[in-house]
């Protein structure tokens, strides 16, 4: 089984890196490297920082 860990809401900070270009193409080559890395899990654990909460999806 594998699963993919991400923090929910991450395209605000990546909106918000927007003010200094090479940082938002960093930023976007990050995340775009982490989907294909984890391509096609069984689950997604996505972390919500603000909210403090887990949220366990199951995609198959």
């Amino acid at each position: 089984m594998t699963c993919r860990v991400y923090t929910r809401n991450r395209g605000y900070a990546t909106a918000a890196a927007a003010f200094v270009p090479w940082v938002s193409w960093a930023a976007v080559g990050g995340l775009l490297a982490h989907r294909l890395a984890t391509r096609n899990p069984d689950y997604e654990v996505g972390k919500d920082i603000v909210k403090k909460r887990l949220y366990v999806t199951y995609k198959k």
